[in-house]
């Protein structure tokens, strides 16, 4: 007989926006993210200490990485299909932002060096403003 494989799925809803907060004499990246994994909230935020000890791209895929206390969050992201959008800049659209409707997301959170999950989040809204290069 064969054998029965049993997929596990589970349900996640992910928001996370990295951005530069131009803070007159401290500059730096402000992080807000809320995963719901199986109905159960996390928050990460620069407010609650997080900070991103990496971000680099390799090719087409950005990769990221957050960290707050005894959490560390991976992130591996394909935008797949992009447009370019006009922006803001003192009021003015100046700038050029990169979005994507269609991006990939592969995260994996570490608790204690200890992988806790690892989620496939498909048909992502992906905005890049100029963030990872």
């Amino acid at each position: 007989m064969g054998s029965i494989k049993l997929l596990l799925t589970k349900k996640a809803i992910l928001f996370l926006s990295c951005a530069t907060i131009p803070l007159k004499f401290f500059p730096f990246t402000g992080i807000i993210m809320v995963i719901v994994i199986d109905g159960q909230q996390y928050q990460i935020a620069s407010y609650y200490g997080a900070s991103i000890t990496q971000r680099e791209i390799i090719g087409d895929i950005y990769y990221l990485v957050i960290k707050q206390h005894q959490y560390r969050i991976e992130f591996k992201i394909k935008t797949g299909l992009t447009y370019t959008l006009d922006a803001p800049e003192n009021g003015i659209m100046l700038r050029n932002v990169e979005e994507s409707l269609l991006g990939q997301v592969e995260m994996k959170i570490y608790e204690h060096q200890q992988c806790k999950e690892n989620l496939l989040f498909d048909h992502c809204g992906i905005e890049n403003d100029n963030f990872f290069v």
